[in-house]
């Protein structure tokens, strides 16, 4: 009954509401939060206070990108004082990255002051991380990169690299900066690859690195990576290193990679995640590296001879998967090689299941189920 008279009265103009009462009642969850603010609500809402719910924030988002312009601008005169305050906010960053966006280059210039001196702590913030990526981004394609790598320096990035927040902002530093001015970053990453491709964060910014790096500098990376291989193939985390480089095309690392492996392939092949790295080798290799991990399968190992090498992979969890791909890739003699090995495996397989059991018979006058 309540809520009817509140309506009755609304209605019947018995009692205005203003337009920071209307945004903060249940509307803004309807109609209004489709739209966007008119000029009257812009004047007199609290900003900091609707940019930290969910709903109402889309709503100021909605108005700076697709509301009326007028509205836009005083909105983003209003709110960029705030920048700084909302950008570790759940649910104010997503303004905060707004308004860096929207921004024209005198305001950008003030909301970069406001962050800049607080861009390393913001990357490590569950939320702040969006805004420092956010500015990474606009800062370059502003024409603000000394300024930004002044902000965000070469030597802090051995820590963000490792970060499950700052890996990201590192990511995106190596995306936007331009080629001249990324190097000192990669020579800062790439010091020692190992432990970094060994991480669970930094192994994503280890790939980034080896994308973005030339000549002596990607070499360098790639030695390492070769030269570890037996162990990073192993790691969780390191297998993708040794993945990514052989997906790059034309792919010049696959035959180091090969041979870097060779003697230790059966093994391989019954690990979690060197598996995964022998499946990526078959289909990613040259006709003449596939011979050579196929024959090492097939020859088997001193502690496994070759007529149980076979046996063990076509059964093996992950070693099945490994043969699969072979199966897949290989040319006679090859092919019928390893048809010809596993063969009799199989027969025997199928010789040693149980029957089927027979199937019960139903008298023919049994009644019916109900």
């Amino acid at each position: 009954m309540g809520e009817e008279q509140d309506e009755g009265q609304e209605s019947s103009g018995a009692r205005d509401v203003s337009p920071a009462e209307e945004i903060d009642s249940g509307k803004v969850k309807g109609k209004v939060a489709e739209e966007a603010l008119t000029l009257e609500q812009a004047e007199s809402c609290d900003i900091v206070e609707l940019a930290k719910d969910k709903v109402r924030s889309r709503l100021l988002q909605r108005t700076l990108s697709k509301g009326d312009p007028e509205v836009g601008k005083l909105l983003l005169q209003r709110a960029e004082p705030f920048v700084l305050e909302l950008a570790a906010d759940q649910f104010g960053n997503y303004l905060s990255q707004k308004l860096l966006e929207v921004a024209d280059d005198t305001s950008f210039q003030e909301s970069f002051q406001k962050l800049r001196g607080r861009l390393l702590e913001l990357a490590q913030d569950m939320h702040g991380t969006r805004v420092a990526q956010k500015v990474v981004e606009q800062a370059v394609q502003r024409g603000l990169v000394d300024e930004l790598i002044e902000a965000l320096p070469p030597d802090a990035m051995g820590g963000l690299a490792c970060s499950v927040t700052g890996f990201h902002v590192v990511a995106k530093l190596l995306e936007q900066l331009p080629s001249d001015r990324v190097e000192p970053f990669l020579e800062v990453l790439c010091r020692d690859p190992k432990p970094l491709a060994m991480d669970q964060w930094g192994c994503c910014v280890l790939k980034k690195c080896i994308d973005r790096s030339e000549g002596e500098l990607r070499q360098r990376i790639v030695d390492t990576v070769v030269d570890s291989a037996a162990d990073l193939v192993k790691d969780p985390f390191g297998n993708y290193i040794v993945q990514h480089l052989l997906l790059i095309k034309p792919s010049h690392y696959a035959t180091r990679i090969v041979e870097a492996l060779q003697g230790k392939m059966l093994d391989m092949c019954m690990q979690k995640f060197s598996s995964n790295v022998l499946e990526k080798c078959l289909s990613s290799s040259s006709d003449k590296d596939r011979d050579k991990i196929i024959n090492e399968l097939l020859n088997g190992s001193e502690q496994c001879p070759a007529s149980e090498a076979v046996r063990r992979i076509i059964f093996h969890q992950f070693g099945n998967y490994v043969f699969q791909q072979a199966l897949n890739v290989a040319k006679d003699p090859q092919f019928s090689l390893l048809v010809e090995h596993s063969k009799q495996h199989i027969q025997d397989m199928i010789c040693r299941a149980p029957p089927d059991k027979p199937k019960k018979e139903v008298a023919s006058d049994a009644p019916a189920e109900p």
